[in-house]
């Protein structure tokens, strides 16, 4: 394993912006199957999922929101399983009930495994960092004599091993959040097949 190149995917991993006392932090959008992108845009690493091309998921306050770029309408979903559309509460059985709130605890829970995994795609990227600066410190502690090639590349091999670990960890973490997006896409279908009044939006 090359420590050199540990550094380079860690730090590659997130992108901070200094603004003040502030420190903006944002994630490249992650593409899964079919299209579906999950993208951390909004504030305090809000995620935003995005599935059938321009349709828009994330939460606000404890409601389930799907929207169309193109389109003024929005839908909302309650964690008691109601359903709105652009504030107009909509009339539902018990099973379209069961359904809307099955689709609201799939998306909360989407979303809480996707803040977890960028927080400790963060925490990684901060061991590269951190393991960055160590290399630059071992080359010129390498000017004294007491201090190999030989230490330093053993140094470097036991930090990025570390690093290699959590990054695998987050990888596991990945592929969990990937199976929740897919249950989420097939779950969006069913919603918008048993609420007429979701039908008739052109583009749910």
């Amino acid at each position: 394993m090359n420590p050199f190149r540990i550094i380079a995917a860690s730090l590659l991993i997130y992108t901070m912006a200094f603004c003040h006392e502030d420190v903006h932090i944002t994630f490249d959008e992650q593409e899964y199957h079919d299209g579906i992108t999950l993208s951390f845009d909004g504030p305090g690493l809000r995620p935003t999922l995005k599935i059938k091309e321009d349709i828009k998921i994330f939460i606000k306050h404890n409601d389930l929101i799907i929207c169309h770029q193109d389109s003024d309408d929005e839908v909302a979903i309650s964690d008691e399983g109601e359903l709105y559309i652009n504030d107009k509460r909509i009339d539902t059985n018990r099973k379209q009930e069961k359904l809307l709130l099955e689709y609201h605890d799939l998306g909360v829970a989407t979303f809480d495994k996707a803040e977890e995994i960028a927080k400790e795609a963060m925490k990684v990227g901060l061991k590269g960092a951190e393991l960055g600066l160590k290399a630059v410190t071992g080359v010129f502690r390498m000017l004294l004599p007491e201090y190999s090639s030989e230490d330093f590349e053993r140094d470097m091999e036991k930090e990025g091993e570390k690093i290699e670990t959590k990054a695998q960890v987050l990888e596991d973490k990945a592929e969990i959040m990937e199976k929740l997006v897919e249950e989420m896409q097939e779950l969006h279908e069913q919603v918008g097949d048993s609420v007429p009044e979701l039908d008739e939006l052109s583009w749910f």
